[in-house]
């Protein structure tokens, strides 16, 4: 937005944000895509080089508000686990733009994931050694 915003002198209104987000997130692809509006078009130029599959936590596209409350002026957010947002993304579970630490409590549960799968596989690895190396012995005995 930030691009935009350079090239035109104003940022982009939401109702035209998000629309060029929609059509991006439903399409995949900014070449496959025909717009109404230069104005969307032109924004979807900008923006079509994000990775939407990559945010594609919950299924939903992210928002784009205006806000004299945020640091920019704008923002994106996308609504946390729940699928639901009670203050246009800044409940806890929400992950926006402007805040840092929005992402951090996902960040944590995918550290805690990574590290029990981590665990289980050094559980698996140890206990298949250890069962090879007991039969390996009784094998070897019996010889």
């Amino acid at each position: 937005m930030g691009i935009y915003k350079e090239m035109h002198g104003t940022i982009p209104e939401e109702k035209i944000a998000n629309g060029v987000i929609s059509k991006l997130w439903i399409e995949k692809d900014y070449f496959s895509i025909e717009f109404d509006d230069p104005a969307e078009e032109k924004l979807a130029m900008i923006t079509g080089g994000f990775n939407y599959r990559e945010l594609k936590l919950w299924g939903k596209p992210p928002k784009y508000i205006i806000s004299n409350d945020l640091p920019d002026g704008y923002g994106l957010y996308m609504e946390g686990e729940d699928r639901v947002t009670h203050s246009n993304g800044n409940d806890p579970d929400d992950l926006n733009s402007w805040d840092e630490n929005s992402s951090s409590s996902y960040a944590q549960r995918s550290q805690r994931e990574h590290d029990q799968k981590s665990t289980v596989y050094m559980l698996i690895v140890f206990g298949t050694a250890l069962f090879a190396f007991v039969l390996g012995g009784l094998i070897w005995k019996k010889q």
